[in-house]
C-alpha cells in the first residue's frame, strides 16, 4: 500500500501547483486560499509567496499577509525579500502608509545584499532613504514633481516626523493652502487644512526655524489655532523672527494698508 502514499514533498508540491492553477487559470480564489494555505503551511517558500498575494489582493487580509511575506523572506524567497523592502520602505505608502518601517526595510535590504540580487543596491538605497530625513525630503519634492501629491505628502510627512525643519514648513504650507487636482481623473488634491499645518509650524517653530516662527504666528495673527491663541503668548514668535516676518511683508507692503502696517509694528514695540 506505500505506492498510494506520495512523499511531503510531493504533497507539498502538488497543494502548491494546484494552488496556482486556481489562482492564475480557473480564477477559484477560495481553491486557491485551500491549497496554498496548505503549501505555505508545509514550507513551500513559492506557495508562501502567492499566498501572500492572494492575502493581499483578495482577503486583504494585511496583518497575515506581512507574517507570510516575512517567513517566505526568510526562506531566501528573492520575490518575498524584495517585496518586504519596497513595502518597509514606503513604497506602497499611499495606500499602506501603516506599513513603513525604517529598521525593517535596512533588515530585509541586507539580505538582499546577502542573496546578491540584481538590484540589491537600489534596494538598499531605498532602505537607507527611510533613515535619512534629508534623503526623504529630496524624495518628496521629486514625487510632488511627478504630481504624485499624496506620495509626496505622506513621504514628507516621515521627513518631518523625523525633525526636519524643512519638512515641517512645507507640510505646513501645502497642508495650509491645499494643492488642486492637476486633471481631476488623473490625479488626487489635497484640500486645504490650516488646522493641521498650524501644527507643523508649530513643531517647526521651537527647532528656532524663523519661517516656522513666521508662520506660526501668521497663523496664530489670523485667530487659527487653540483657542486665545490669537493674543496670546504666542505673539512672541514675531519677536523671534521681526527681522524675516518684516522682509517676508515687505514684498507686499503695497497690498496691505498702513493701519496694519502700524499695528504689526506696535505689537513688535509692546513685547
Amino acid at each position: 500500500m506505500a505506492f498510494l502514499f506520495s512523499s511531503p514533498k510531493k504533497q507539498t508540491e502538488k497543494a502548491y501547483q494546484a494552488g496556482k492553477s486556481a489562482l492564475y487559470d480557473k480564477h477559484d480564489y477560495a481553491q486557491a486560499e485551500r491549497q496554498l494555505r496548505k503549501a505555505a503551511q508545509l514550507g513551500h517558500a513559492e506557495g508562501q509567496r502567492l499566498y501572500v498575494t492572494l492575502l493581499f489582493l483578495h482577503k486583504k487580509d494585511i496583518p497575515a499577509a506581512l507574517e507570510w511575506m516575512e517567513k517566505a523572506a526568510a526562506q531566501n524567497e528573492p520575490h518575498t525579500v524584495r517585496r518586504c523592502v519596497e513595502l518597509y520602505s514606503g513604497e506602497d505608502a499611499h495606500m499602506n502608509p501603516e506599513l513603513i518601517n525604517a529598521e525593517k526595510a535596512l533588515f530585509w535590504a541586507q539580505k538582499a545584499r546577502q542573496l546578491k540580487l540584481p538590484d540589491a543596491e537600489q534596494l538598499y538605497r531605498q532602505a537607507e532613504i527611510g533613515q535619512n530625513p534629508a534623503a526623504l525630503y529630496d524624495l518628496a519634492l521629486e514625487q510632488f514633481q511627478a504630481y504624485q501629491y499624496e506620495s509626496a505628502l505622506l513621504t514628507m510627512e516621515r521627513s518631518a516626523k523625523q525633525g526636519y525643519a524643512p519638512a515641517m514648513i512645507w507640510c505646513g504650507q501645502k497642508l495650509e493652502k491645499g494643492i488642486p487636482a492637476r486633471k481631476q481623473s488623473d490625479f488626487a488634491s489635497i484640500q486645504p487644512d490650516s488646522k493641521n499645518a498650524l501644527q507643523w509650524y508649530d513643531k517647526a517653530a521651537p527647532l528656532g526655524d524663523p519661517e516656522g516662527q513666521f508662520q506660526r504666528g501668521r497663523l496664530c495673527e489670523r485667530g487659527l489655532g487653540r483657542k486665545h491663541r490669537r493674543f496670546g503668548s504666542d505673539g512672541m514668535v514675531f519677536q523671534s523672527s521681526a527681522a524675516r516676518a518684516l522682509r517676508r511683508f515687505s514684498r507686499f507692503f503695497a497690498l496691505y494698508p498702513q493701519h496694519m502696517w502700524d499695528a504689526f509694528e506696535k505689537r513688535l514695540a509692546d513685547q
